[in-house]
């Protein structure tokens, strides 16, 4: 009988009464920054992977899956996109994706913690893929909610890759208003929004995310790609007043016709098929998703 009491794992409790088991391979770094506990540790089934506060962030198995799902709908349905603003992504690898469009003239990144970024730069590249190097690139090290209110500059897309929707006001208050004070006229705030499986504790959570935010952006879409590492469906939310956006809009083989023209070969997973499954919500959640934004949810007429 196999000693388990000889195996290192991580533990991840993803859901309420779900606990995620991953058996260790190597612990490369396990530190407390002056930010947060900061663990990189290669999984035997996942590869490399990163942790921050214990919470899983990101694996090398399907870190592209995540990242690509991230940045590339936005980016593909919008023209002339040149500035980027993204909160968090210290680890730069949705800062790799980003960089894959050639438009794209700035990315702002505003970290808090300068000591991960480093060891990220030194033991994720498999992630991030010495994206940090691209001079296009521009770090500031700070704390979001204390910098925000006092960005004067105007992006075309704000992404939010930082905590998850139902905590921005209890460490901002209003902080829709200050992240649209931030975006280009019709600009996009793309923000990764947590855990979208249609369980009562994350879909509470997710929907009172929504409720602070929906004063603030007159039209919402919502997607995710299942992440095998998390074990849930990564929910991704887009708000923007621009009534001409609409991600279903464009067939299959339009979106492959953009990928194809705009960055050429080299994604690993988002594609024209792949970006309607995203978008594809229960009946039930819709509904529900509706309830919270009314008529600013146009996707709830999609099947």
């Amino acid at each position: 009988m196999e000693d388990i009491m000889a195996r290192i794992m991580m533990l991840d409790d993803c859901d309420k009464s779900v606990l995620n088991c991953h058996d260790v391979e190597e612990v490369i770094v396990r530190v407390q920054t002056p930010r947060q506990f900061v663990e990189i540790v290669k999984l035997c089934a996942w590869g490399v992977t990163e942790w921050l506060d214990h919470s899983p962030q990101a694996s090398e198995a399907d870190s592209r899956l995540y990242h690509e799902s991230f940045a590339h709908p936005v980016l593909f349905l919008t023209s002339g996109v040149k500035d980027t603003l993204v909160f968090g992504g210290g680890d730069f690898a949705l800062a790799a994706e980003i960089r894959r469009h050639h438009t794209v003239r700035r990315i702002q990144i505003i970290d808090w913690d300068r000591e991960f970024m480093e060891l990220a730069k030194k033991h994720l590249g498999t992630l991030h893929r010495n994206t940090w190097k691209d001079n296009r690139i521009r770090v500031r090290v700070e704390d979001v909610f204390e910098y925000l209110p006092r960005i004067n500059k105007k992006f075309h897309v704000v992404f939010g890759d930082l905590v998850d929707l139902p905590s921005w006001n209890s460490l901002l208050p209003d902080a829709g208003k200050h992240i649209k004070n931030v975006l280009a006229p019709n600009g996009r705030f793309v923000n990764q929004s947590g855990n979208g499986n249609d369980i009562e504790a994350p879909r509470k959570a997710f929907l009172a995310g929504l409720a602070e935010i929906a004063p603030h952006f007159r039209f919402f879409w919502i997607y995710g790609p299942d992440i095998p590492f998390f074990r849930y469906r990564q929910f991704f939310v887009i708000a923007t007043d621009d009534e001409r956006f609409n991600p279903l809009a464009f067939t299959e083989a339009e979106i492959n016709s953009r990928i194809k023209r705009r960055i050429g070969t080299g994604l690993e997973e988002y594609s024209g098929i792949r970006h309607r499954g995203m978008f594809a919500l229960s009946r039930k959640y819709r509904t529900e998703i509706r309830a919270v934004l009314g008529n600013k949810f146009p996707q709830y007429e999609y099947i």
